[in-house]
């Protein structure tokens, strides 16, 4: 008896051994490169956005790219209606078709007639945003759907189509994130502002001055992270700053 208890103490042992080993064993993670060889329009990738039909789109700098987990479709301004070669950001409108945006303006890709339409204005007009001098233009993870022009940034909620006008400096503005309560904006010049969604209240946030000769004129841009942390980065220089809830 002692020594069938002795046998199952030995092999329990040895299960749980191996399963706590098994768990600190990482998976295998299977990479595939994807490049010009196997059919995308160029290397240099500037945006990436996977729509809700699955497709992955990527754009780069000379060309845009469709593709279905097997090959690519390219697209460029001499065989569609791009307005330009060079993406720089794509993301699904209020019309759930794709929107690009190009060096030269915005172009949308309608998937009911396989093409591109450069006139976004009568889209921004039924959604009671002014279609003039709009500057940058995008959709949050909460279905809202936005625009700024030179003085304002209009927020559509697709939801419950409400909008709201929200005032802005006349700086150039480098980056822009709509988060749940409040909206931060990154300006050229390397000063950072963060209004409230419920109140417009507009707040500076400080940034220590020995970063900032590192910010201005150097595309600073801003990312805030699902615990609500703020991060800081450049394209330009090595540069990344992080701001929590408690700690700068």
């Amino acid at each position: 008896m002692k020594q069938l208890l002795l046998f199952l103490i030995c092999n329990l042992t040895f299960l749980l051994t191996a399963q706590g080993n098994s768990a600190e064993i990482p998976p295998a993670v299977m990479f595939k490169q994807l490049s010009t060889t196997e059919g995308l329009s160029n290397n240099s990738i500037r945006s990436i956005y996977r729509d809700k039909r699955g497709f992955l789109w990527v754009g780069t700098e000379s060309g845009l790219n469709k593709y279905d987990g097997y090959s690519f479709q390219q697209y460029y301004q001499n065989n569609s209606d791009l307005p330009d070669d060079a993406i720089s950001e794509i993301f699904e409108g209020p019309d759930d078709n794709v929107w690009i945006r190009t060096s030269s303006g915005y172009s949308i890709y309608n998937y009911k007639t396989g093409k591109f339409d450069n006139d976004y204005k009568p889209i921004l007009d039924g959604l009671q945003i002014p279609s003039k001098n709009i500057l940058r233009m995008g959709k949050t993870s909460k279905n809202e759907f936005w625009a700024y022009d030179y003085s304002k940034l209009y927020i559509r909620s697709m939801d419950n189509s409400s909008i709201k006008a929200y005032p802005l400096a006349v700086e150039k503005i480098s980056s822009l994130y709509i988060g749940v309560q409040f909206i931060y904006i990154m300006y050229s010049n390397g000063t950072l502002y963060s209004i409230s969604k419920q109140t417009s209240e507009v707040k500076e946030i400080a940034i220590p001055a020995i970063y900032r000769p590192l910010l201005e004129n150097h595309e600073p841009h801003i990312y805030i992270d699902q615990n609500e942390s703020l991060w800081v980065y450049t394209f330009q220089n090595s540069l990344l700053l992080h701001k929590n809830s408690f700690t700068q």
